[in-house]
Parts: structure tokens; sequence; C-alpha cells
């Protein structure tokens, strides 16, 4: 998959392996895992799109459904480990620490 992406990584690329939702038991509540793995394939070589490869180091989210409104509200945890091969800026960057809603289809 392709995502564009803006300044400065509008010239990177991931290859990443999403296993299906696990559902687990978070601290007492019912939620569900998702994991992103890197991954490789021989159809996207390396560098063959001309664009540099940036590596996934595992990542993972965990959806914990509303008690009251389940199928329209969750709780959120994720963590993110990438190696993006490069520089960020450290100006002009905007970094959003809360997101208000979510919706998983």
């Amino acid at each position: 998959m392709r995502y564009p992406s803006s300044f400065p990584l509008w010239d990177r690329s991931f290859i990443l392996y999403f296993p299906p939702p696990k559902e687990i038991d978070w601290f007492g509540k019912r939620a569900f895992i998702q994991i992103q793995k890197n991954a490789w394939h021989p159809s996207k070589p390396e560098g063959a799109d001309g664009l540099v490869r940036a590596t996934n180091g595992g990542n993972f989210s965990v959806i914990i459904p509303d008690e009251t409104n389940p199928d329209a509200a969750c709780t959120l945890f994720s963590l993110s480990t990438n190696n993006y091969n490069g520089w960020l800026p450290t100006k002009h960057v905007r970094v959003d620490h809360r997101q208000e809603s979510c919706c998983f289809l």
C-alpha cells in the first residue's frame, strides 16, 4: 500500500503486514489488538519504485469499545516505532497528541 505523505516523508515507502485483529483482555476490559509488522515481498523490491524504504519496528493499537456505546465510541491506545531512514524537521511540524473520536468499520 502506498500512502501519500507530505514533506519530508514524501519519498518513503513501507511494506507492512496487518494480521487480523485479536480480541484480548486489556486490564479487565474487553479490547482488540491490531499489530502492524514490517514485511517484504518479491513484487516490491527495495528501491525499484524510486522511493526510500522505511521500516516498521513493530506498531500496535489497542481498541477498547466504550461500555455504554460500543458501536459508536472507543478508547484507542497505540505505540509506534518506525525508522524513516532520514531526518524530520524541528520547525513547521504539527503533532496532534489527542484525537477526540475514532470509528472502526
